[in-house]
């Protein structure tokens, strides 16, 4: 009987500590859980910013285009080559 009797209590410790690590496991959960939705909100804010700014750098280098045609070729030609000679040495 003594044998049974340590049985069951190492069983009721074993189900009061696996008890314990669900209800911790659960509070993290929720922590992460929280975590990831700020962090998810705070990107989507941050892309549609960076969406924004794109769309104004793409409307000023498209009005500066058309205000300085011969400008804006000559920057892009020596773009282009800088990135060619760049390209070629790697």
């Amino acid at each position: 009987m003594n044998t049974l009797n340590q049985a069951s209590d190492y069983i009721h410790d074993a189900a009061d500590y696996l008890h314990n690590a669900a209800d911790y496991m659960h509070e993290n959960a929720d922590k992460i859980a929280h975590a990831t939705g700020y962090a998810a909100g705070a990107l989507g804010e941050k892309g549609a910013r960076l969406s924004k700014a794109e769309q104004k750098l793409m409307k000023h280098c498209s009005s500066y285009a058309k205000d300085h045609p011969m400008k804006s070729l000559a920057i892009a030609a020596a773009v282009g080559f800088m990135l060619n000679r760049l390209l070629k040495n790697h």
